[in-house]
């Protein structure tokens, strides 16, 4: 984990606070609850830490707690680096957004159908809607 969060080799990982690499931030709060919730035990659980070098990682972690008296007492598991999955996420998203807007201004406008009818409304127009929008 030390290579991982980019912990000079110098110092020991198991001594520096965990509040250096999983900051509070929404993301973590939102795994602690998830960790509570599960009776502590999660997997796949994401979370957004730091780096020594102060940069963000996304993480995935599996995660087990020992709880005594009621009282969190430690937790371990596995955390893996996701950043490359995420940006390539986040990517294609900006991509498929790119290409619904032009797929929706490539459309012609709406518009609206004009029906004579033979009722005896004197032969007015009357507005249709499209066949989309129609309700059975």
């Amino acid at each position: 984990m030390a290579r991982l969060y980019l912990l000079s080799p110098d110092l020991d990982f198991n001594a520096r606070p965990t509040s250096e690499i999983f900051p509070r931030n929404a993301q973590n709060e939102a795994f602690v609850h998830n960790l509570i919730a599960n009776g502590f035990e999660v997997d796949a659980a994401p979370a957004l830490d730091s780096r020594y070098d102060g940069s963000r990682i996304y993480a995935e972690n599996d995660v087990r707690a020992h709880i005594q008296d009621g009282r969190l007492l430690r937790i371990f598991g596995i955390v893996r680096n996701v950043g490359k999955h995420r940006i390539r996420e986040e990517r294609m998203m900006a991509e498929l957004d790119e290409a619904l807007v032009d797929i929706l201004t490539a459309l012609p406008p709406r518009r609206s159908r004009l029906q004579r009818q033979s009722r005896p409304d004197h032969g007015q127009p009357r507005c249709i809607a499209p066949a989309r929008d129609r309700r059975r």
